[in-house]
């Protein structure tokens, strides 16, 4: 898709998908960040979305999937771990947390820096729990692919996290 197309085809949708996450995020500069992702991120696929039939489904479906999934980390980061042991000291629950949540820092520090397919794969899979057939429609990608870039992805992060120790 040349330069021309591509303005001419999502530019128009920038209202829509602004609304999209500010409906999601629930903030205003939250969803201008989103909207800005989304459109760095269809211009790096710009050449494959030639193939896509609804330009603008998969555009608002992007911007879905990132704006839940900043609002799933969040959640994420703010949520208290629930501790193994309810007896242990008010100390130990203390680095417990500390370390539980630095290690969920650090998983999603990995994750955004896989390359953007990957990492969108990733996110829609095993962080939205969906399946490989409603990743397929919204992505346009064969259920092969999605197999491998879940594959190369965790295998990526089972990597990272055992260097690290975080395992």
């Amino acid at each position: 898709m040349n330069p021309t197309t591509f303005k001419s085809t999502f530019l128009p949708l920038g209202r829509r998908m602004y609304t999209v996450a500010l409906r999601i995020s629930g903030n205003p500069n939250d969803a201008e960040d989103i909207v800005q992702d989304t459109f760095a991120r269809l211009w790096e696929i710009r050449d494959r979305l030639v193939h896509i039939g609804n330009h603008e489904a998969y555009a608002l479906t992007m911007v879905k999937n990132l704006s839940l999934s900043l609002r799933n980390s969040r959640l994420l980061l703010q949520t208290e771990p629930i501790s193994a042991n309810e007896e242990s000291s008010p100390v130990t629950q203390s680095c417990t947390e500390t370390s539980e949540h630095d290690q969920m820092a650090e998983i999603l520090r990995l994750i955004d820096s896989m390359p953007a397919t990957q990492r969108n794969i990733i996110i829609l899979h095993d962080i939205e729990g969906r399946s490989n057939d409603e990743i397929a429609q919204s992505t346009g990608l064969s259920h092969v692919n999605i197999r491998q870039l879940l594959s190369r992805g965790r295998r990526f992060l089972k990597s990272c996290l055992s260097k690290n120790k975080i395992v």
